[in-house]
């Protein structure tokens, strides 16, 4: 007999001989998250974890261990992260992230984002590199990535925008607080959506195309606080801890 306790709900699946505990973990989630606490379970098999919308179906005459091998071989937490931002995707601004995980409460990502597109004949540029380091602290350490997390980032990086006119060519820095949150899709795969706030500097050029030139006409500073970044992310984990 198998028997997972789930909101508070006992809910029995029958299997033959033995028996194994899967207990929901702490914390808000969209869907549910299972570990094992099984008393006898060997080392070997301690610590995975399965993540779903519903628990899959354990086959009859089943052990308990053989169970726990089935629904989790997939799911032991992982130390890596690879993202994609949508939102800057949509805007042909491809960016790329990795976050590695030091410990079930720490982990440091690193953004980096470019657009490098222009048309000199119709005057348009739309060019932007950025790199952004983050330290994060993650609130919810019982559910490995899932649930949210607090970041501070510092970075910066440099762009070139023309629209037919008018262009303005500069480099900007940028320090903030950034708050996210992660709905862990299945063991290798999640949605992480998130806002950040802070202040920028930025010193860059205006500039005007004149007789198939580009004439400087002055420099100028900027300091601006308020959002700096959002997030919409596709997330891939691997590497196991």
């Amino acid at each position: 007999m198998a028997s997972i306790l789930r909101c508070g709900l006992t809910v029995f699946l029958t299997a033959s001989g033995s028996s194994a505990y899967a207990t929901e973990l702490s914390g808000e989630a969209s869907s549910p998250d299972y570990i094992y606490v099984e008393p006898n379970l060997p080392d070997s098999l301690k610590g995975y974890r399965y993540v779903g919308s519903s628990f899959p179906q354990i086959e009859e005459g089943m052990s308990a261990a053989e169970e726990i091998v089935m629904v989790n071989k997939e799911c032991k937490p992982k130390r890596l992260a690879i993202k994609t931002n949508l939102l800057y995707d949509a805007i042909l601004a491809p960016s790329l992230e990795l976050e590695y995980k030091f410990n079930p409460r720490w982990s440091l990502g690193i953004e980096g984002t470019v657009a490098w597109w222009s048309n000199d004949n119709k005057h348009k540029y739309y060019q932007v590199m950025n790199i952004l380091p983050e330290v994060r602290y993650h609130f919810n350490p019982n559910k490995d990535w899932g649930g949210n997390y607090l970041g501070i980032f510092a970075g910066g990086g440099k762009y070139d925008l023309e629209n037919g006119g008018k262009g303005y060519q500069g480099e900007q820095g940028m320090l903030g607080l950034s708050y996210n949150y992660v709905w862990q899709l299945r063991c290798n795969f999640a949605i992480e959506a998130g806002l950040g706030v802070g202040v920028m500097f930025t010193r860059y050029k205006k500039y005007y195309p004149e007789n198939g030139k580009y004439v400087y006409r002055e420099t100028k500073n900027l300091w601006y606080g308020g959002p700096l970044r959002a997030k919409v992310a596709l997330v891939w984990y691997l590497w196991n801890r």
